[in-house]
This record gives structure tokens, sequence and C-alpha cells, in this order.
């Protein structure tokens, strides 16, 4: 019998979203901290997505726009992304999805009233996500924060925490 893993209550999970507020402030000088947050919410420590797609659509300038991707095959693997910010940042510039998902750019779902599911699908079959969930995320100035993911989020608490920690995001500023 398969073990399911027992979120309620993951002391790291919570750790982890505990910790990341400070972790984000020590990266003020970086441009990409949006793929820290990602990577330390995506992997298997935290919320275990297999891979993930941060989008951010702004009807006032008639753009969507890649953010920033993860993928656990793509998953840096050589220390504490926190301490060696440099060479985190080469891995996710060489990174092949991450580079996918930034260069991925259209004009604006909602300024232009296109559909919403239609318009995530279509993303997600551009980006090579298959079996795909979808979070919305609020963000200031109008624009709208589209997260895209393959993983399993179990219960409604877990997916509390992870509308919680994908939040985050939207505190990150974007270059």
């Amino acid at each position: 019998m398969e073990q399911k893993r027992c979120w309620h209550g993951n002391k790291e999970v919570l750790h982890t979203l505990n910790k990341l507020p400070r972790k984000i402030m020590t990266m003020h000088d970086k441009h990409n901290i949006v793929e820290f947050v990602m990577h330390e919410l995506c992997n298997d420590r935290c919320f275990n997505i297999t891979k993930a797609a941060y989008i951010i659509d702004n009807p006032d300038f008639d753009c969507v726009r890649g953010i920033a991707g993860y993928s656990q095959n793509e998953q840096y693997d050589r220390g504490d992304i926190w301490t060696v910010p440099d060479d985190f940042t080469n891995h996710m510039i060489n990174a092949s999805f991450n580079q996918k998902v930034r260069s991925l750019q259209r004009q604006s779902f909602r300024r232009n009233n296109a559909e919403r599911e239609a318009m995530m699908h279509s993303l997600a079959d551009e980006l090579g996500m298959e079996d795909y969930g979808c979070c919305d995320i609020v963000m200031k100035h109008d624009n709208h924060g589209i997260f895209l993911y393959e993983g399993v989020i179990d219960d409604e608490d877990e997916h509390e925490s992870f509308l919680d920690g994908i939040s985050i995001l939207s505190f990150c500023p974007i270059y």
C-alpha cells in the first residue's frame, strides 16, 4: 500500500512558509527573487510540485508574460540556494523549462475578455503541462498572477497553505 504524505501539521512546510519573508529580504538586490521563492515552495521538502509556471497578465500594457518556471527535473541540487545565490541564478538561466516560461508572451487575456479556461489550457499546452492545476494570485495595480502547476494538493488545509505560499510571489519584484 502506498503511503500518502501526511500534510496536516507538516512542520517542514510551515517552517518554509515562516522563513520565506526573511530570506526574500536577504536577496533584495537580486532580479530573480521569484525563482528563489518558487524553488523553495515547489521542492520536495515543501509542496512537492513537479512543474510550475508563474505568469502575469497586465491588462494596462495588454500583455501576458511568463516570469519564472520550475521543474523537479531541473532542480538545483548543489547546496542551499540562499547561500549560493549567484550559482543558483546561473543554474536557472540555463534551466530549459524556466527559459520556456520566461519566453512566453501574449496579449492580455483580461483586457481582451478571453475565456479563462481556454487561455489556461492554451498556456499549459504551450508549456507541455498535461495534468495541471491553476491558481489565481491577487496582485497590486490590477495585475493578475497565474500559477500553473503539476502536482497533487491532497486536502483543503494543504490547499489553503499552498495558496498562502504562492501569494508570496505577488510581493516579489518583477524585472
